[in-house]
């Protein structure tokens, strides 16, 4: 009897992923500029930083594959406050929505509560669109990040 055993492949990046915006994270799959329907990730941090390194974690990386839409936009190169903000698939952001974590576990657990927080509560604000604080967000025309929230409170 012969048995043998390999180790499993390195995951693999679907062909249909899109431009990682200067992200070093290899396995995220960065959306393209059409849009899916699932929840928004912005990522806004430096490429290469801790919030770079952060969804670079096989963990974090599966997590935003399965449940976002997720683009990496690159800050300044000093840039200090990185952090995410999860919008809903119409571009509002979600209560709660803007994540600043440090570790793995602390970012997926900030994430799952503010997708918890959402399904009770109407989005926050909106945010303007295609510009988010002086960083071009590239999408189609008809993409939810093209426009501002259409439900956002005054």
């Amino acid at each position: 009897m012969v048995a043998a055993c390999t180790d499993p492949p390195d995951p693999a990046r679907r062909p249909d992923c899109g431009s990682a915006g200067g992200s070093t994270a290899p396995y995220v799959c960065w959306a393209g500029s059409t849009p899916t329907g699932q929840p928004h990730a912005l990522l806004l941090g430096v490429p290469g930083g801790p919030l770079d390194q952060l969804v670079g974690d096989p963990d974090v990386s599966t997590f935003l594959n399965e449940r976002f839409e997720a683009r990496f936009l690159a800050l300044g190169v000093a840039a200090p406050d990185e952090r995410t903000l999860l919008l809903d698939p119409s571009g509002c952001l979600l209560p709660s929505g803007e994540i600043r974590a440090a570790a793995p576990q602390e970012w997926i657990g900030a994430v799952n509560r503010a997708l918890t927080a959402a399904r009770d509560t109407a989005p926050e604000r909106a945010l303007d669109a295609p510009d988010l604080q002086g960083i071009p967000v590239n999408v189609a025309d008809r993409h939810p990040l093209a426009s501002p929230c259409a439900s956002a409170k005054p």
